[in-house]
């Protein structure tokens, strides 16, 4: 990061070839999380009603997007 507001101190990313294969965040506590990617298929064919959200019976809706 550029300017000192950002709440990572360091990002690292790990590639195989061209593929990202791990992620890793340094924070401005210095806590560390890494985050590892595997089984990766690109552009899979996803179902329209995989992206519509249904609201769980008994939930509160305060509100809601046009």
């Amino acid at each position: 990061p550029r300017g000192g507001g950002g709440d990572f101190r360091e990002l690292r990313f790990g590639f195989a070839g061209a593929e990202l294969r791990q992620l890793e965040l340094l924070d401005r506590l210095g806590q560390r999380t890494s985050i590892r990617f595997s089984g990766i298929e690109r552009n899979p064919r996803l179902p329209a009603e995989a992206f519509r959200f249904k609201v769980p019976p008994g939930t509160d809706v305060v509100g809601e997007a046009p």
